[in-house]
């Protein structure tokens, strides 16, 4: 069989094998083998090896001895049989090509990896975007265009940079737009609460939601309702999440998911939880309440927040995986490398090895909890006891870096900045692991705190709340000045010519 091993660089890894027949059938870098033989009166032998070298000894090998001078996954077959080559490329095709996305997150993020077996790979970039090797940024690698395309021979990790936006500066002279939480049928919400605020990104439209879905072409001065299939109009809409073109609303029961593709003048049905499949039985899934949620760049990879569990599909809602975990998930969200992080009652966790890991925070029984997680800095608040935590490493440092946060109940990411929406007040984050800076709105609202956020390319729009039904509803348009980049981030498609 073939044996995948991961060697560290300079350090000696013993590979316990037996056989003849030797080949090292995937290396992105050089490795040298010391072979260890059965027979006593046969001599060690040591040599360098490339990917693809093989040999045939005259008596078994029974131990590899391999150094590597970088990090590396090499993959090695020794046997008493030859290596079949038809059987060779994983996914059960020896030959031919294959193809697909990946996602390539705000900065510098892997989006092909080393150990994916093939003999040359064809990237097309659906954004402006760089690739090179580990260090590559924006002004180093290879520079593409949105659409264009580049061959690369090399089996070693492949890197894209993409240029994030951040927040440059923040004006104090607000505009107040008339941002609605719009009710079951007309009017307002008695809880003055929009459970769902975006600003879609391809068509600049606000959209905003609780019993019903609106949307404005206007900047905020106006709002008309959505068109929504008629059996989900009876609903309480939440916020699940947006891509570049598309954004994503969940209803409160069966973890129902719609999405809208055109600024929110309509949305229409995209999957759900309750009735699909599990992934590793094929049996039908009950369960029904979910209560916050999470979607990836190619919206098939999305994850629901359950009771006790947290509920995850990579195709799109067709099947799906049960992940147990203790609590209300509300919060949840996918780090770089893939793990699963759930912001909880104050406190962040990490799943780690198949067990979710409390990394740090403040325990705090109430409150809405936000997390944020760019790259390896991660950012959760809980507007229950008012803390904001930060860690730069995915949590394996954690900081609090405010007790006070003027009201706020909610903070945003805004490219590789954070905005913290508070009463009258937006507190801006401008780098990643900065300081916050507080900009008071020069008109008061008149409300008791602030509320959901969005962001476009020129401003950041703060909801302010009230306990009641308003009439009158107040939202601050605070103009922003961002450097130029993205929000969000993009993929890459990739056609490969496999061994």
């Amino acid at each position: 069989m073939i044996s995948k091993v991961f060697l560290k660089a300079g350090l000696p890894n013993i590979v316990a094998m037996y056989g003849r027949y030797f080949y090292l059938v995937t290396a992105a870098d050089k490795v040298e083998v010391q072979f260890k033989f059965d027979n006593a009166n046969v001599s060690d032998i040591r040599t360098d090896l490339r990917e693809g070298m093989s040999n045939i000894f005259g008596s078994p090998v029974k131990q590899l001895i391999m150094i590597s001078e970088t990090d590396q996954i090499v993959e090695i077959w020794l046997a008493e049989t030859e290596l079949n080559y038809s059987a060779l490329a994983l996914g059960g095709a020896s030959s031919g090509v294959d193809s697909g996305r990946a996602v390539c997150g705000l900065g510098a993020s892997l989006v092909i990896e080393r150990d994916f077996r093939r003999k040359s790979i064809v990237v097309q970039a659906l954004a402006d975007i760089a690739v090179g090797g580990v260090g590559v940024g924006g002004d180093s690698g290879y520079q593409l265009k949105k659409g264009e395309s580049l061959k690369l021979g090399t089996r070693g990790d492949i890197y894209a940079y993409l240029q994030p936006a951040k927040i440059d500066s923040i004006s104090t002279t607000t505009t107040q737009l008339p941002v609605p939480t719009p009710a079951y049928s007309s009017g307002f919400q008695h809880v003055d609460s929009t459970t769902c605020f975006f600003a879609d990104n391809a068509t600049g439209n606000l959209i905003a939601g609780y019993g019903r879905l609106v949307y404005s072409e206007d900047g905020g001065q106006t709002f008309l309702d959505s068109a929504v299939p008629d059996e989900f109009k009876s609903a309480t809409f939440y916020g699940l999440g947006q891509t570049e073109s598309a954004v994503y609303v969940r209803l409160s029961t069966n973890g129902i998911i719609l999405v809208s593709r055109n600024g929110g003048k309509s949305f229409s049905y995209h999957g759900q939880l309750f009735g699909s499949k599990w992934a590793d039985s094929g049996q039908t899934v009950s369960d029904s309440l979910t209560y916050g949620g999470w979607i990836g760049v190619d919206e098939n990879h999305i994850i629901l927040g359950g009771v006790n569990a947290v509920y995850v599909t990579k195709d799109g809602c067709q099947t799906w995986q049960k992940i147990d975990f203790t609590g209300y998930v509300r919060s949840v969200g996918v780090a770089d490398n893939g793990d699963i992080c759930i912001a909880y009652k104050g406190e962040f966790y990490r799943r780690e090895n198949g067990v979710f890991v409390k990394k740090g925070g403040s325990y705090f029984g109430n409150g809405e909890n936000t997390l944020l997680l760019i790259g390896a800095h991660v950012y959760w608040y809980c507007s229950g006891n008012n803390y904001l935590h930060y860690s730069p490493d995915g949590g394996d440092t954690v900081t609090r870096i405010a007790e006070s946060m003027n009201g706020a109940k909610f903070i945003h990411q805004v490219g590789h900045s954070v905005v913290i929406g508070g009463l009258d007040k937006l507190g801006v984050i401008s780098e990643l692991g900065g300081a916050i800076d507080w900009y008071t709105s020069e008109t008061a609202s008149g409300m008791v705190r602030g509320g959901a956020i969005a962001a476009t390319d020129s401003a950041i729009i703060v909801r302010q709340e009230a306990n009641a039904s308003n009439p009158t509803p107040v939202s601050h348009s605070y103009p922003a000045s961002l450097a130029q980049g993205y929000l969000y981030p993009s993929a890459v498609q990739w056609i490969a010519e496999l061994n």
